[in-house]
């Protein structure tokens, strides 16, 4: 992968995993997400960001251009003012998605024989875990190139997902998570040998 993490030694996608492994738990699969798939959630939170800080600023400006010249007073000073916290959301919002998009460089997706993993972050590192047993069902969307888009229905609710964007070679990976959470429920049949 092209990600600037990738080139540290330790730090490839294979590397980060291991050091997540439980005792005799097995890694099947690890990798980290490709650039157009961590980038397509970021570039919509970057959007709205923009749109609704461009919105706040015309709205702040508007308020501004229609006391300037009213007569002084509360209303006046205050009105104009009303809409810098919206900019600052705005602003926060565009941040927090070039922030995503860079921190995404650092996302490795794993799997072992009992778990799916997600690891994020650099330096303070961040590892969502779901056990096999947990999984309910795995969608998959095709993406270019054959990387795609894994959801995975968690156990307990119709509204609980998990979603790994920008997975390489997306659908034998879902294949296989269903392979073994066949396993680990005791549905499916061992690999042939």
């Amino acid at each position: 992968m092209s990600s600037p993490q990738g080139n540290v030694p330790g730090n490839g996608p294979l590397d980060v995993a291991r050091k997540e492994m439980r005792p005799h738990e097995r890694l099947v699969w690890a990798d980290r997400p490709t650039p157009s798939g961590r980038g397509t959630p970021a570039l919509g939170r970057v959007a709205f960001g923009v749109l609704f800080g461009g919105f706040a600023v015309f709205w702040t400006s508007a308020a501004w251009l229609m006391t300037r010249g009213a007569p002084s007073g509360a209303f006046g000073v205050f009105f104009p003012l009303f809409g810098v916290p919206f900019i600052a959301v705005g602003a926060g919002i565009v941040v927090a998605g070039i922030r995503s998009w860079r921190e995404g460089g650092g996302t490795v997706y794993a799997l072992s024989d009992q778990r799916v993993l997600i690891i994020s972050g650099g330096r303070a590192r961040t590892v969502r875990s779901l056990d096999l047993t947990a999984i309910r069902g795995v969608e998959r969307a095709g993406g270019v190139g054959g990387s795609g888009t894994i959801s995975l229905l968690i156990e307990g609710t119709d509204a609980m997902r998990e979603v790994l964007s920008g997975v390489p070679d997306a659908a034998h990976v879902g294949a296989e998570i269903e392979r073994l959470r066949g396993l680990a429920q005791g549905t499916g049949a061992p690999p042939a040998s």
